[in-house]
């Protein structure tokens, strides 16, 4: 029984104490909901180690994951080695090796995020060797340089490579030397190494070129180390595939293959640099347009929607459609008068369309498309008023009666997202015995006064305000003789006078 009795004593004191102990516990229910979302967010180090010059570039600090509410605090182990400032940015001060301390403070406590190991090294040569040509050079990169140092270049037999303050080297004549470098910083100057300069001909860049069939050049044959005093000469093997200039530029004249062999003069030497194989191929089709999608009732025009590569810029491409009464292609006139091949969606489905290419009284296929003809509903519709002017901070056109404006479609002042949504836009005038508004968009102002545009695209809708005038010509005299008192010779004069021409 005594052991009973304690044990319902034990309960008892547990049952009374826990709802007041409890209230002092934290648990996941009483933490808002920011501080749940941030409770879960442990920082980590993005980056454990790094190599930085002195005064050179910095080493910036970066974080995988960390709290956006806490803050954060870095410090150096040793300052004489490196530092670091509030936003993280380590800076080389001498040589050696030191740590990072990342620290977060977050709701009054700060714990440690972790420690990034330091070493800062002095100055490198990023390779043994440089070559360049005769009369041309280059850089040779230096890793770990410091910005507050002073470098000095030089070479061990200038008739062969000379060097400039910066460490520009040129080539004078073929052979080699070598480009001392040293550093001088706090007035104290080390060797920082040296590499070896090799001064050679030109010599090609690449021994094989694809170029398309055109009639102007497509791409100018790449010469490494070319030396900018010599003269270079380039000649192909049957200039009825490929012609080349003075210059290098190389012209595809129709599909084949031949080689242009280049030579190189100077000092009244000439040397062969060799020969380059030279493809010419005609257009084809990208893969990622051998199977398109257009929209029902779409007009596209055909380069548009088509990638073709190696597309001759004068030439004319045109397609044929496997079923026309699914996709229609043909020819249509722009409103500038001019010609495009276009592709229309017709009715739902899927049939092919067959590119071809005309140059020179030539036709050849380029190859087949696969297009699908599909709704595409639109998400969006964008009423772009950056240009119009705002009356009473209304969009605002004003029409003039008299005036054509056959050429001037309200459709520029609108987009689809996407682009080429298939939900059609419709216009309307609110009162057309002002201005009246066709399919296309275009205006026609008809009496004087102010008409509601509304421009609708599926449930999107813009309203765009339209003031029609009299003709800006209606203050003209046609009995005035306005030429009548001029003197153009006496205006002439005063136009010399002027020295404005």
């Amino acid at each position: 029984m005594n052991k009973t009795f304690k044990r319902l004593a034990i309960l008892l004191v547990i049952a009374l104490l826990a709802p007041i102990v409890l209230q002092y516990v934290p648990s996941i229910n009483s933490l808002t909901v920011a501080e749940v979302s941030a409770a879960a967010v442990k920082a980590k180090l993005g980056n454990t180690k790094a190599t930085i010059g002195i005064a050179s570039s910095p080493e910036y600090i970066y974080f995988k994951e960390y709290n956006d509410e806490a803050v954060y605090t870095y410090s150096s182990a040793n300052k004489k080695i490196a530092t670091v400032n509030e936003y993280g940015f380590i800076t080389g001060v001498a040589k050696g090796k030191t740590t990072i301390t990342v620290k977060e403070k977050y709701n009054g406590t700060t714990t440690e995020v972790g420690k990034i190991a330091i070493t800062v090294v002095g100055p490198k040569i990023a390779n043994k060797e440089l070559e360049v040509g005769v009369n041309s050079g280059g850089y040779m990169a230096i890793t770990y340089m410091n910005f507050n140092a002073t470098y000095k270049y030089t070479s061990s037999d200038t008739k062969i490579a000379k060097v400039d303050e910066y460490g520009f080297v040129t080539g004078v004549k073929l052979g080699t030397a070598t480009i001392s470098v040293t550093e001088t910083y706090n007035k104290k100057t080390t060797k920082v190494g040296s590499f070896t300069v090799k001064v050679v001909n030109g010599k090609l860049g690449e021994k094989e070129m694809e170029v398309p069939v055109s009639s102007e050049a497509y791409s100018q044959i790449y010469i490494e180390c070319m030396n900018s005093k010599a003269v270079y000469k380039y000649k192909s093997a049957d200039t009825k595939i490929a012609k080349v200039d003075k210059y290098g530029y190389v012209t595809g004249v129709k599909e084949g293959t031949t080689t242009i062999s280049v030579s190189e003069t100077y000092n009244k030497k000439t040397v062969k640099l060799g020969s380059i194989t030279i493809k010419v191929v005609g257009s084809s089709i990208y893969e990622d347009s051998k199977s398109i999608n257009i929209g029902i009732n779409s007009t596209n025009y055909l380069t548009g929607i088509v990638n073709i590569k190696y597309m001759n810029w004068d030439a004319v491409y045109t397609c044929k459609s496997a079923d026309s009464s699914i996709v229609f292609a043909g020819s249509e006139e722009s409103y500038w008068g001019d010609s495009y091949y276009v592709v229309k969606g017709i009715a739902l489905g899927t049939t092919t369309i067959t590119v071809y290419e005309e140059y020179n009284n030539v036709t050849r296929k380029v190859g087949t498309v696969s297009v699908t003809v599909k709704e595409i509903p639109v998400t969006g519709f964008v009423f772009d008023s950056y240009w119009i002017e705002k009356v009473d901070d209304i969009p605002t056109l004003t029409y003039y009666l008299g005036n054509d404006y056959s050429y001037d479609t309200l459709i520029y002042y609108f987009y689809k997202e996407p682009y080429d949504g298939t939900t059609p836009i419709t216009f309307t005038s609110s009162d057309e015995a002002i201005a009246t508004v066709d399919k296309e968009g275009i205006v026609t102002p008809v009496g004087e006064g102010t008409v509601i545009i509304t421009v609708s695209c599926g449930e999107f809708s813009h309203e765009l305000q339209v003031i029609v005038k009299p003709s800006e010509y209606s203050d003209y005299d046609e009995d005035y003789d306005y030429d009548e008192d001029y003197d153009y010779d006496e205006d002439y004069e005063d136009y010399e006078d002027s020295g404005d021409y």
